[in-house]
């Protein structure tokens, strides 16, 4: 890791995200998730400034474990879709 750090959190890792964050001096993210009408889930990672970053994605599987599954699965593929290897994850 050569670049600046970011820190993004899943709705589930806020606060370890913050206390993160606050060690490592580095700006913290939110996933943006979604539930929609049809109970898919949606997470965006278009609105995130993260370009020339190493990214810390932090997520836990605390209960509810499927619902903060999935948020973790469909996070890290949306965050690894738009910024391929800059992504690490943190459960």
């Amino acid at each position: 890791m050569g670049a600046e750090v970011s820190i993004v959190a899943a709705s589930s890792g806020l606060e370890l995200a913050q206390r993160l964050a606050l060690e490592l001096d580095a700006p913290l993210q939110h996933l943006a998730t979604r539930r929609l009408e049809n109970e898919h889930l949606l997470c965006l990672a278009a609105g995130l400034e993260l370009s020339g970053r190493d990214v810390f994605f932090v997520a836990t599987a605390a209960p509810p474990v499927s619902e903060n599954l999935l948020e973790l699965l469909f996070g890290l593929r949306a965050l690894h879709a738009r910024y391929g290897d800059q992504v690490r994850f943190v459960v």
